[in-house]
């Protein structure tokens, strides 16, 4: 596969001299920082060939590549050889997706929120035994575990729009609205994404004004503008009250798990079977959303 995807570049940039050998894979470079630990501790065996499996999931994609590297001390310093082969891919699974399904329970809480009606929980979605989730993914796949998320999701696009693609034909001042609760929440679930997992310790959460104080236990996403449109008996009102919902890391893990256990499930579960994953001394993860 490697050899066409160079084969295509060479034909539609003629121009260019395209380097097919010594050149630093992106996920095998994070391998560099395991050999350099294992120089410093010596726990390597001269020249004894070791192979790793990198995981690469960045914002928007995720590549599975196999490593094969060795490591000859010559005196002064040290020869590394890696060769690297691309193993499998997803092209439309990254950091983005697990940010969008935190975007779609925010909007159902909020919209819950907005409409005095009783706060929503992730176990009315999803079940909340694990296992139970994994095997349902395994059966049905993760549209089937998503199903009542999507469904609640659906529901809540009434009370807050976010499909701007919906209002290219309507006038400008709403097609705005629209996008800018989109883009609005998806920032606001990046933030909280980032808030439970960037460290540990953080168990709650919750988006406040500047001026409130953190207790323990529990992280403040401080917002200085909260702008959120909401659809009240077919008009547009912009709020800039802050819901006071407390979010849990419990609640975020599971709805993020059935996302994470797929694309790794696509990614080992074949070279689990085949007996192949014994092979690897090594499974790294790399990328931004690692």
């Amino acid at each position: 596969m490697k050899c066409n995807i160079f084969f295509f570049y060479a034909c539609i940039l003629p121009e260019y001299e395209l380097l097919m050998h010594g050149m630093l894979d992106e996920g095998s470079a994070v391998l560099y920082n395991t050999i350099q630990n294992m120089i410093d501790k010596k726990t390597y065996y001269e020249g004894e060939r070791l192979a790793a499996l990198i995981i690469d999931c960045g914002g928007g994609t995720t590549d599975l590549s196999s490593c094969v590297f060795s490591v000859n001390n010559l005196g002064s310093s040290y020869q590394v050889a890696i060769d690297t082969a691309y193993e499998n891919g997803e092209t439309n699974f990254g950091g983005n997706n697990i940010t969008y399904r935190i975007l779609q329970y925010l909007k159902i809480v909020f919209a819950a929120y907005y409409t005095g009606r009783k706060r929503p929980v992730i176990a009315n979605f999803i079940e909340e035994v694990e296992f139970d989730v994994f095997r349902m993914v395994d059966r049905g796949g993760r549209e089937d575990v998503y199903r009542l998320l999507e469904e609640e999701y659906d529901l809540a696009e009434i009370i807050i729009p976010t499909r701007f693609k919906q209002y290219e034909n309507r006038n400008r001042e709403e097609y705005y609205k629209v996008k800018n609760n989109f883009y609005f929440l998806f920032q606001m679930a990046d933030k909280l994404k980032h808030e439970f997992f960037k460290e540990t310790g953080v168990l709650q959460c919750r988006f406040a004004t500047g001026e409130e104080v953190e207790n323990e236990g529990q992280a403040l996403i401080k917002v200085d503008n909260w702008n959120l449109v909401i659809r009240e008996k077919g008009n547009y009102q912009l709020h800039h009250d802050i819901p006071s919902v407390l979010f849990n890391v419990n609640e975020i893990e599971l709805l993020m798990k059935v996302d994470i256990y797929w694309i790794i499930n696509k990614f080992l579960n074949k070279l689990f079977v085949q007996g192949e994953l014994e092979q690897y001394s090594i499974i790294k993860l790399s990328g931004q959303s690692c």
